[in-house]
């Protein structure tokens, strides 16, 4: 189905950003023109997409509950809108360190360590870009294709899961009647 090999395709630039995420949050961290926020910016989101990746595919998998599968596409929504924020803060760093690296003012050392941090701010926006696009797009499919994903259990095997019946509504034979 195209819709678990968009997700794939997600969860593997996800590995990708966070590999991304590590080295950019270094560069600008021992950089002198480098931005920390960035850094934690970079970290912060990383948690927050290892933690959608995994729920994700938990819902993708076992918890295919209306309720979970709703959870899931708006967070997906959200991330889409925020990895396209993201692009534009981070293309916008790396626009900056550009500067700085061209600076003939500095010093040599402090060109290279700012050439560095906007190659790695570069590759940060190129990812955050593209999971922008495929958060989008698998959020359009994941809306599109939520009844084929949603598992219907009806409720008497629910109660058999459980371990417990359903109550029934016939009268037991055991009572005595009562006449009036």
């Amino acid at each position: 189905m195209l819709i678990t090999y968009v997700w794939f395709t997600t969860l593997i630039f996800v590995f990708c950003f966070v590999i991304t995420a590590l080295v950019m949050a270094h560069n600008n961290d021992v950089s002198d023109t480098g931005n920390k926020s960035d850094g934690f910016a970079a970290i912060w989101t990383m948690l927050l997409i290892i933690a959608l990746s995994i729920g994700g595919t938990m819902v993708m998998r076992k918890y295919q509950t209306p309720l979970a599968v709703g959870f899931f596409l708006g967070v997906c929504v959200m991330m889409s809108v925020n990895m396209f924020s993201l692009f534009v803060l981070f293309l916008g760093a790396a626009y900056i360190e550009g500067h700085a690296a061209e600076d003939v003012a500095r010093s040599e050392d402090v060109r290279d360590e700012a050439a560095s941090t906007e190659a790695s701010d570069k590759a940060i926006a190129t990812f955050c870009f593209f999971l922008c696009l495929l958060y989008g797009i698998f959020s359009v499919l994941l809306a599109r294709f939520r009844n084929h994903i949603v598992k219907e259990v009806a409720l008497g095997s629910l109660a058999d899961q459980r371990g417990s019946t359903a109550p029934s509504s016939a009268p037991e034979d055991d009572k005595p009647a009562v006449s009036v």
